[in-house]
């Protein structure tokens, strides 16, 4: 797992993909946690998505996510951390109507989470302003990318 992370970093994207790949068997193998092998998966997720293969990368993703849901429920911060992948990939794959509901459900676990102010709220809420405005929903995405700001405003301790 540590060497697909340090193959990442130095953009040798296939290979990564193998040890990565290595890694997962080998951890299903031994009877690691779901939590590690999920880990390993989201890894992928990234790897794949950094390939430009959208496809591999949901799939990957979708794998994760069951494994996070099976082991948290739906309030935690993995699943928050897989929801806004999972967001991202399908808004590139133009499948905004699920991105949406990704970011949405993001969202509302970190707000379920009664984390005050945080950078992936913001993040979340910026990704659900780029869905809308893809949408064509201008009204909506400007609605976020303001919500965004106020929590940015927030994290840095001001009102506005």
């Amino acid at each position: 797992h540590d060497l697909g992370i340090s193959l990442g970093k130095f953009g040798s994207f296939r290979k990564e993909i193998d040890v990565f790949s290595e890694a997962r068997r080998l951890k299903v193998l031994s009877g690691c946690s779901n939590n590690e092998i999920a880990d390993t998966l989201l890894c992928m997720t990234v790897c794949y998505h950094n390939l430009g293969d959208l496809w591999n990368s949901n799939l990957c993703c979708k794998e994760a996510l069951a494994i996070e849901f099976n082991i948290y429920g739906k309030t935690h911060v993995n699943v928050a951390k897989v929801l806004h992948r999972q967001g991202i990939i399908l808004c590139e794959l133009r499948e905004f109507d699920e991105s949406l509901k990704s970011f949405t459900n993001c969202l509302r676990t970190l707000k379920a989470l009664k984390i005050p102010s945080d950078e992936s709220l913001v993040k979340t809420l910026c990704w659900i302003g780029k869905v809308q405005r893809e949408r064509g929903d201008y009204l909506k995405s400007l609605e976020s990318f303001q919500s965004a700001l106020q929590s940015m405003g927030k994290i840095a301790g001001k009102d506005n």
